[in-house]
Formats: C-alpha cells, sequence, structure tokens
C-alpha cells in the first residue's frame, strides 16, 4: 500500500486527562475497565495495588464514535519515559531505557493488539501482567497507548492514512500506593549537541528513583571554566520525570554559538520541597565546535545566500514592470479623456 501520510496528530494522556471524552477530531475514546484491585475508581487511569508473583489482568473499552466509518485502532503497552522538555511521556520512545529502570511496564503486559470497531460500536480489549516474583520497590508506570492506524482509500485507489489520532491510559503498578520515594537526581553527563537543529549545552539529569514526580524548576546556567560571566543559560518551570528515566536539558547556545573550551556547568534543581546544587566541568573540542557551529541560526551556504538575492532582483523586476504597466494604462486613459473634452 502506497501513498501513507499522516495529517493530523492529537495525544490525550491519563495522569493528566481522563480519557473518557474523546479528543478533537477524533472518532474514537477510551475508557479504562477497572479491576478488583484498582485503588481508586475516579481517576479516569489505572493504578493498581499488586503483588509479587501476581498474575492480572486490565480491560480498556474502545468506542468507535463514527456513524460511517469502520476504525482500525492499535492498542500497546507502554513504557513511560521522560522527554528532553522535561516531561512525563506516555508514548512510545525512541530512546533508550534508563540504564536503572529494572522493569519497564510493556516487559510485564501481553503483546499489541489490533483491533476493528464498526461504526457507532464498542470493543473490549484485555491485556494480561505478571509482576516479577522478586517484587519491586515504588512505581512501574506506563500507559495503554491506542493509535488509529484506519486506512482511508483515496481517490486514485492508494489508501492513506488520515488524520490519525492517539491516546493512553495512564498504569501505575505498586506494591504499596500510599508509600511516595524521594526523586534521586543525579547529573550524569553534559556535551555539546543540537536541539531542534540548533547548538546547545546539553545536561542529561536523571532520575533513580522508582518514583515519579511533578512541579520541578531548573535553573541552568555555562560559564567559561573559572569565570563568573554567563555564556548561555536555561530555566525550566513546571516539569516532570517518570520514574527511573532521564532526558538531557537542552541550553541554548544557538545566537552565539559554540567555541573549543573548558567551560563549567552550574545548575539548581528543586522539586517536591527538595533542592539539588550541581557543578560540572566539560571541554568543547576544536571538530565538536566546528561540527556545531554549522547549525547557527543565520548560516547559510553560498548557492542559498545567490537564490536569495535571485529572489529579490526578481522581486523587484516584477514590481517594477508592474508599475510600468499601470502607469503605461493611466496615460491611456488621459489622452482617451483629452480626445473626448476636445
Amino acid at each position: 500500500m502506497a501513498g501513507f501520510f499522516a495529517d493530523a496528530i492529537g495525544v490525550m494522556l491519563g495522569l493528566m486527562h481522563t480519557v473518557q471524552a474523546a479528543a478533537q477530531g477524533a472518532e474514537f475514546y477510551l475508557a479504562p475497565l477497572y479491576p478488583d484491585n484498582q485503588t481508586d475508581h475516579n481517576l479516569g487511569y489505572f493504578v493498581l495495588k499488586v503483588t509479587p508473583g501476581q498474575r492480572g489482568k486490565v480491560g480498556v473499552q474502545v468506542q468507535n464514535t463514527s456513524k460511517t466509518d469502520t476504525r482500525k485502532i492499535r492498542l500497546t503497552p507502554t513504557s513511560a519515559t521522560t522527554n528532553d522538555a522535561g516531561q512525563i511521556n506516555y508514548t512510545p520512545s525512541t530512546k533508550k531505557a534508563d540504564a536503572t529502570l529494572q522493569h519497564p511496564l510493556n516487559q510485564l503486559f501481553s503483546k499489541p493488539v489490533t483491533i476493528t470497531v464498526d461504526p457507532e460500536q464498542s470493543k473490549v480489549v484485555t491485556f494480561e501482567y505478571i509482576v516479577p516474583t522478586t517484587g519491586f520497590k515504588g512505581q512501574i508506570l506506563g500507559s495503554i497507548y491506542a493509535l488509529d492506524v484506519t486506512e482511508d482509500k483515496a481517490a486514485s485507489g492508494q489508501f492513506a492514512l488520515r488524520n490519525q489520532f492517539a491516546m493512553a491510559l495512564g498504569v501505575i503498578l505498586s506494591q504499596d500506593p500510599a508509600q511516595t520515594l524521594t526523586p534521586d537526581l543525579k547529573l550524569r553527563q553534559v556535551r555539546p549537541g543540537l536541539s531542534n537543529k540548533q547548538p546547545a549545552i546539553l545536561a542529561r539529569l536523571q532520575n533513580q528513583a522508582p518514583q515519579l514526580f511533578r512541579g520541578m524548576a531548573i535553573n541552568a546556567r555555562v560559564t567559561k571554566r573559572g569565570e563568573k560571566g554567563t555564556m548561555y543559560s536555561a530555566k525550566l518551570t513546571g516539569g516532570s520525570m517518570a520514574p527511573n528515566s532521564n532526558f538531557d536539558l537542552p541550553i541554548s547556545a544557538a545566537k552565539k554559538g559554540i567555541s573549543a573550551g573548558q567551560y563549567t556547568l552550574h545548575m539548581t534543581v528543586q522539586a517536591v520541597d527538595k533542592t539539588w546544587q550541581f557543578t560540572r566541568n566539560f571541554t568543547v573540542s576544536e571538530q565538536e565546535a566546528n561540527k556545531f557551529a554549522k547549525r547557527q541560526t543565520g548560516t547559510q551556504s553560498p548557492w542559498q545566500k545567490w537564490l536569495w538575492w535571485i529572489v529579490l532582483a526578481l522581486a523587484v523586476l516584477i514590481i517594477g514592470y508592474g508599475l510600468y504597466l499601470l502607469g503605461v494604462r493611466r496615460g491611456h486613459q488621459n489622452e482617451s479623456t483629452d480626445k473626448h473634452d476636445s
């Protein structure tokens, strides 16, 4: 099948919003079917009290709200991560799992399922899970991620994936849901790199604790080593992190670029009434500086500059020619008026 594309993507996340109402434009929605070990039936997502070696099930009701179209929905158990915006991510991620994550949720659950739901009908999908026999501390966090993979037949006879929407029902497994562990934050790495195709200093922050947390605030700045003046800086408010996860905080260097040399990162992180102070020296080599300087804002290749001048010259010619035609037309109108008056 050819011609695959996506016009729009909509995502609703459990743990932030109940997903018993469809995202705007979506033609399906999810509703949790709570098992007996659900701790609270008013949450809109799963919080399950489990025991070592326990075998359990969770059910998800998938409702097709379209009156005319059959929908194909793929549901995937997904382990939570932290994205580089400093927010918990409940959608599938290509990033490597953190080294401290012992039990990714997707490895405890049964395999993904794809279902077909008729117009204005619903289906129930059940996933099985097995808790590690040795048990675990804190939380195992993730979601049941649902993606609309319906293929719409285009006028050409080919198939195209249109109006692709996704939703996620949050899942928390815990042996003691009332227990809250303190985040254990570490600064793992500082290096030059790219953020949104622009040069940046990337500071990798890791939460080693099996506990999610919210309300994170970060203040980071980079100085030349041994100096006090700030070269680059970044702030983050309202951040959150998944259990046993990490992310790269980008400290933009798009305006100044990154020069070779020795630097120091100064970072303050505040969350759950606790403060972490990190200081880390790092070095940018000549090779790294040259590599990332090519991505600076405003940097253009010679052919791009020539193309810009050609477009500008054509625009001037078109405007000039338009003014010339307008003048000629007015001249003819004046001549016609003079002949008529005489």
